[in-house]
């Protein structure tokens, strides 16, 4: 019962930032935001950290990243399209997006991350 009563609870605040979020399809407890700096050849951590979730969507694109950020009030939303190009390098997700930024997940659990990996590989394809 504590489950779905949670679940709801994190629904309705990716819906604060997405209205057309439909459900959660899997979550990791906490993740560190990080983007890889070409000029200085090095990653450089974000402000973002959080909790993780894969959620549905009622349009396109249908699956989408959320962070429910911890350090701020700016949450981290990214797109999952076939234009993401994933890299697994547990416990790191790493990837470059449609506007050829290169960033990356660490994920305090290494078998979340294994999950997240496989599951973002599945939807991106």
């Amino acid at each position: 019962m504590a489950d779905k009563s949670k679940t709801r609870m994190n629904l309705a605040a990716i819906k604060k930032v997405d209205p057309y979020a439909k459900d959660i399809v899997d979550t990791s407890s906490h993740v560190a935001f990080y983007i890889f700096n070409s000029e200085q050849n090095e990653w450089e951590k974000t402000d973002v950290e959080g909790a993780f979730f894969i959620y549905s969507r009622n349009a396109q694109p249908f699956h989408s990243i959320f962070i429910n950020n911890r350090l701020n009030t700016t949450s981290f939303v990214e797109p999952i399209t076939n234009h993401l190009e994933l890299q697994a390098q547990a416990p790191f997700l790493l990837y470059r997006n449609e506007r050829s930024r290169i960033r990356g997940f660490w994920f305090y659990n290494s078998l979340e991350c294994e999950r997240i990996i496989l599951l973002c590989s599945l939807l991106t394809h």
